[in-house]
């Protein structure tokens, strides 16, 4: 019980340097070492920047000027301490917990990047690429060397197919690059499964952001107004959570039919 809340905080901490990746990554990593507010530009104290604790004692609001804080902070810091406490309640501290760790913080950084700036950006998709095929190799590489190795390849290949024919209008090549640390990650029956809930939720979620704007209920984001259905909507995500489901819940479409 007490590790578990140990892991919990130790993720919440690692979370609030997620968002720090995420805000500065390409941008300016290194040239402001001081955290300041994007509105005005105050320095913030330590105590601003408490996981999830300042956010809430603050109402999602600057100290100094009032302007609201985006939501991306703390849903990154309680998703970034979940995914660590779920993988050391399934893993336990064994080595595939501490190799999996980095897998499952550089898939939630490549997501929240892609929702906010709608790319995944190279150097964390090929740290997962590289993360990934390390697992597969000490993991998953005894039981099939062959399909162990193919499976990146093979997972990747419909979204190539897709980048090619579309020149890249309907698939970015990060998820194809995404998809092939996945298949690695997986393994080639889990990753295939991972691929079908990704399209089954990414077209949930497409379809309801629509209907929102159909019916006017649009007021949480300004973006919903100039949505169609042929908007571009960023896919890592869905990858991301077709990849929670069948690590952790270990399911497969056929489960979803059968309950």
């Amino acid at each position: 019980m007490l590790t578990g809340i140990f892991v919990f905080i130790f993720g919440l901490i690692v979370g609030s340097f997620l968002n720090v990746v995420i805000i500065r990554y390409g941008n300016r990593f290194f040239s402001s070492p001081r955290s300041e507010c994007f509105s005005c530009s105050h320095p913030l104290a330590f105590f601003d920047l408490l996981p999830v604790l300042s956010f809430l004692f603050l109402g999602g609001r600057c100290r100094y000027c009032q302007s609201k804080i985006s939501w991306q902070y703390p849903l990154v810091e309680l998703l970034t301490a979940l995914l660590l406490l779920f993988s050391y309640l399934k893993l336990g501290f064994s080595p595939e917990f501490f190799f999996s760790a980095p897998l499952w913080l550089l898939f939630l950084s490549v997501s929240a990047y892609d929702l906010r700036h709608k790319i995944i950006p190279d150097g964390l998709v090929y740290a997962l690429i590289i993360f990934s095929f390390g697992y597969m190799f000490f993991f998953r590489f005894e039981a099939s060397p062959f399909l162990s190795i193919f499976s990146g390849p093979v997972i990747a290949s419909p979204f190539l197919f897709l980048w090619l024919i579309s020149d890249g209008r309907w698939m970015g090549f990060g998820d194809v690059k995404l998809a092939l640390s996945i298949g690695w990650f997986l393994g080639l029956a889990q990753g295939f499964y991972a691929l079908v809930f990704a399209f089954w939720v990414g077209a949930l979620v497409g379809l309801f952001l629509i209907f929102l704007k159909k019916t006017g209920d649009v007021g949480l984001s300004p973006k919903l107004k100039n949505l169609t259905i042929k908007s571009e909507i960023p896919f890592a995500p869905f990858l991301i959570i077709g990849t929670l489901i069948v690590f952790f819940l270990e399911l497969s479409p056929l489960d979803i039919f059968l309950l």
